[in-house]
């Protein structure tokens, strides 16, 4: 899986990504959109085990992974710059496209899905952040004011730790505990890996933890209108406990899209993919198998 990078016509600065290349011919290209506060690299044994057939993807958002673009916290009020981007970089890749995203990274696909109607055949989202269609006068008053950060989540990634003597040092400070309490030891190691720098006394978190907060204090992107126009067919994936998107929402966005494939997948929390990768691995195989 290579590392490469390319510039964004919209802003100034670079997008790093990764891709992995087909190995038997290319059929189908993906492109996988991560959570905030993670990486790319984060979902790096999903990538590498899907069908050789699949030309992936996956890019590091903005303020995110190695991804060298403006990311100053005061100025994020929406991510909106999160959709502008993701569309930019579709803009730059094969067809046919599927769409694939967790958390945040499958609310913001959302939108680019409905703009690309021609490129992006299938989208898939993985416990998306989708709060109810109601609550958008609140999303677009969290924008404005200072309410979200009221929000215990918020709190939280303030104080997130941001440096740490070595690698070693990061991956005790995460097994077993909070968010990585779930997580297989490989997949908390992918996410070091890739959202680290290396500095004069050892690595630091290359999403700054001020970033991370401030995504979490708008809580979404309302992306209601986008829902309402997607051509393509749709699956999520959504936790036993904890989801992010909902039972209101779900049913709801089926009304939108009656076709919606929406499915609860058991003994999961918000950390689906690195709960129950094969679950994911073998969703995009067989959205793959119908759009070829």
């Amino acid at each position: 899986m290579d590392r490469r990078s390319t510039n964004l016509p919209h802003s100034p600065g670079s997008v790093s990504y990764l891709h992995r290349v087909a190995d038997n011919g290319r059929e189908v290209a993906l492109h996988f959109a991560h959570a905030n506060g993670f990486n790319a690299l984060t979902y790096k044994n999903i990538l590498q085990s899907l069908p050789h057939s699949i030309d992936a993807y996956a890019m590091d958002l903005r303020g995110h992974g190695f991804s060298k673009l403006d990311a100053d916290p005061k100025q994020l009020n929406s991510w909106q710059i999160y959709e502008q981007d993701l569309l930019a970089f579709v803009d730059q890749l094969p067809g046919p496209l599927i769409l694939a995203g967790h958390s945040m990274g499958g609310a913001v696909s959302i939108p680019v899905a409905a703009a690309r109607p021609d490129k992006v055949k299938a989208l898939l989202l993985i416990d998306p952040v989708l709060p109810p269609e109601f609550t958008g006068p609140l999303l677009k008053l969290m924008q404005f004011t200072e309410i979200g950060h009221a929000i215990p989540m918020v709190k939280s990634a303030k104080r997130r730790r941001k440096q740490f003597a070595s690698p070693n040092e990061a991956l005790q400070n995460y097994i077993n505990k909070g968010a990585f309490k779930t997580w297989p030891q490989q997949w908390i190691e992918n996410y070091i890996e890739g959202g680290t720098k290396p500095t004069s006394n050892g690595i630091e978190l290359t999403c700054d933890p001020q970033w991370e907060a401030q995504n979490f204090a708008h809580s979404g992107n309302h992306p209601w209108n986008a829902i309402k126009k997607l051509k393509c067919p749709v699956t999520i994936l959504l936790a036993e406990h904890g989801s992010t998107c909902p039972k209101s929402s779900a049913s709801r966005f089926k009304i939108y899209h009656p076709s919606t494939d929406s499915r609860v997948i058991k003994n999961t929390s918000h950390f689906l993919p690195m709960e129950k990768p094969a679950v994911v691995i073998d969703v995009i195989n067989m959205i793959s198998q119908r759009i070829r």
